[in-house]
């Protein structure tokens, strides 16, 4: 429990670490045993996190993805955020409201628009349209090469690798 602190998401990597976050770059961990305030999110003066959705891979690597593309990575001590849309780089050209991480070689990304785009060790990748009802999309990322983005209708699945979308199957 975690009395007076709001918080709005929380992503587990195993039992014995989980990271919660809330308004204003309020960011908590879980060790096993109770809760602690997680490094601040921002330096001092600077913007906080404005969390759209996160995913923790492992307890050393969490991904947080905010409004306008901007990407703030939990390293298990601190954090490191990238501002600078584009393919092969840290934060993404479209606005990110769910995100899924294997760990740090493997997630995807998703916007209301069906878009998706997967995480590799290069970068972001182009992004895909998975389905065509272009409903809110949500992915899930169970293992090593694999990510799985089911649209909002349940119609459609994605299974993804970090070289892009393959094997699609309808519902």
């Amino acid at each position: 429990e975690l009395p007076g602190v709001a918080l709005d998401e929380v992503s587990c990597a195993g039992r014995a670490f989980c990271l919660a976050l809330g308004p204003n770059g309020v960011a908590e961990v879980y060790d096993g045993r109770g809760w602690s305030p997680a490094p601040p999110s921002a330096p001092a003066g600077a913007r906080p996190l404005e969390l759209m959705a996160e995913s923790c891979g492992e307890p050393t690597f969490c991904v947080v993805v905010e409004p306008g593309g901007r990407v703030s990575f939990f390293l298990g001590n601190g954090w490191v955020t990238s501002t600078s849309p584009g393919w092969g780089s840290g934060a993404l050209p479209f606005d990110p409201v769910e995100v899924s991480c294997y760990g740090p070689a493997l997630c995807a990304a998703a916007n209301r628009d069906s878009v998706v785009s997967v995480l590799s060790m290069a970068g972001w990748l182009e992004p895909s349209v998975v389905g065509a009802s272009r409903a809110p999309i949500f992915t899930s990322c169970p293992g090593p090469g694999a990510c799985i983005a089911l649209d909002g209708t349940g119609s459609t699945y994605r299974y993804m690798t970090a070289e892009g979308a393959q094997g699609a199957s309808e519902r």
